[in-house]
């Protein structure tokens, strides 16, 4: 099966060369013309576009396995497979959202540790608030990362997983 590169997904990849393009004109920037080292920021940034290309992956997946073509709804209906391709998707969409929301915690990362070089020593309230909203981020990203390993793992304990494949 042949990927029609005409609509969202040569958006979706179209999106990721020209972030691509944008790190690499920084990263040259900060390397070879200003001869300085990596931030902190620059990571975040190389590693979120990673975990970005990686979920965009996951729709070339799902197209080939036939589970995004048009009338095929997230419950399957519509969806022409047998039961051990549908178990496959539902574990290969559970396992997307991992470096689904890891690309968004990590750009918020990228972006607080730019606001931490910005903002002096001396502006003590703002570091402070800073250094909440950067707790509060990462209490944010520890939980969503919690909740998708621990609900799917309860969901496999009563057999509610199987139940609803075989279904």
């Amino acid at each position: 099966m042949v990927m029609d590169l005409r609509g969202r997904e040569a958006v979706q990849w179209t999106l990721l060369l020209v972030a691509f393009g944008v790190i690499i004109a920084r990263l040259y920037l900060r390397l070879v013309l200003q001869r300085r080292r990596l931030l902190a920021s620059d990571y975040f940034m190389c590693a979120g576009w990673c975990t970005a290309a990686a979920s965009a992956c996951f729709d070339i997946v799902f197209y080939k396995m036939g589970t995004m073509r048009k009338g095929v709804t997230l419950g399957l209906v519509g969806f022409e497979g047998i039961a051990q391709e549908a178990s496959k998707f539902y574990k290969l969409y559970h396992f997307s959202d991992y470096p689904f929301h890891t690309t968004f915690y990590l750009s918020k990362a990228a972006l607080l540790s730019v606001y931490l070089q910005v903002f002096p020593d001396f502006m003590v309230k703002r570091r402070r608030f800073l250094w909440a909203v950067i707790t509060y981020v990462a209490a944010s990203y520890t939980t969503t990362i919690l909740f998708l390993s621990l609900v799917l793992a309860y969901m496999e304990t009563l057999g509610l997983v199987g139940r609803r494949l075989l279904d």
